[in-house]
């Protein structure tokens, strides 16, 4: 089946991730001849320096703007190479915004169909990246986070489902995905709210669109911890999981349900969240 993913949003902070991100989603764009942005945004120096007051203001700024300019030219370069070898039908475009990115980016992500950035963990779950969490809670969008460099689009998904809001709208962000893979499982969460469609339920909606969907059973319905749902995908296979990004009932950046901080942290597979 044709992709629907016509515009992917890249945001280029560091070269060697920004590599792996922009050729994912190059790769993803492929199959519909979709279009990928690559986004820069670059800090204001004037908050470095104004950080301490021991420094020298303006050598701060100097210096700051110096390295700043530095990373924006490896960074384009790095775009330059990569789009050269992008596959036929795939266009591109290369933003610069000053500011801060966790500000901007998640505004600038809202006319794209996914978010593709790295994500390759952190030891204290609560010192998460502030840009992740950011696009996350506030660019509306699918975001997918990628711990290490995506070979193929993924052909084996796994669905994590518990009937939420947040894994309704991972779901939707993942249709164009969903429709590419070979076999799509889902997975029970647990214990679904009244009237919040059933795993079958989701299941039999998957099928109707043509994809080629089965209930995955772990042995019961109580629910499935982060560790079973890495488990459950390693035992099929998956090169994806598509889950909501959980919180708790007021949205806070810095605080994270225990399943969403587990998989954002200790990443070991692709995971396309919705918040």
């Amino acid at each position: 089946m044709t992709s629907t993913l016509t515009d992917l949003f890249v945001p280029a902070v560091e070269e060697t991730s920004f590599a792996l991100d922009f050729a994912a989603a190059l790769l993803l764009a492929g199959p519909g001849g979709g279009h990928v942005t690559a986004y820069h945004a670059v800090p204001d120096p004037r908050r470095v320096a104004n950080s301490n007051p021991l420094w020298d203001m303006a050598e701060v700024e100097a210096s700051f703007g110096e390295r700043s300019r530095a990373r924006q030219a490896r960074l384009s370069e790095t775009f330059e190479r990569l789009r050269s070898d992008a596959p036929r039908g795939v266009s591109t475009d290369w933003q610069v915004a000053d500011g801060d990115a966790s500000i901007l980016a998640p505004k600038a992500a809202r006319a794209s169909d996914l978010v593709v950035i790295h994500n390759r963990g952190a030891a204290d779950r609560l010192n998460l990246s502030d840009l992740h969490l950011a696009l996350l809670a506030r660019s509306g969008r699918g975001v997918l986070l990628l711990p290490a460099a995506l070979k193929a689009v993924p052909a084996r998904i796994l669905i994590a489902w518990n009937g939420s809001m947040e894994a309704g709208r991972a779901v939707a962000a993942a249709m164009p995905l969903l429709k590419m893979a070979e076999r799509v499982d889902v997975l029970s969460l647990g214990e679904v709210e009244a009237h919040a469609p059933e795993p079958e339920t989701l299941t039999e909606a998957l099928r109707r669109k043509g994809i080629n969907a089965a209930i995955l059973s772990v042995g019961d319905r109580l629910g499935a911890t982060a560790n079973q749902v890495e488990q459950a995908a390693g035992d099929i296979g998956a090169d994806l999981i598509v889950m909501g990004a959980y919180g708790h009932a007021r949205w806070r950046e810095s605080i994270l349900g225990g399943m969403t901080q587990h998989m954002l942290a200790e990443p070991k597979l692709p995971v396309l969240m919705a918040h």
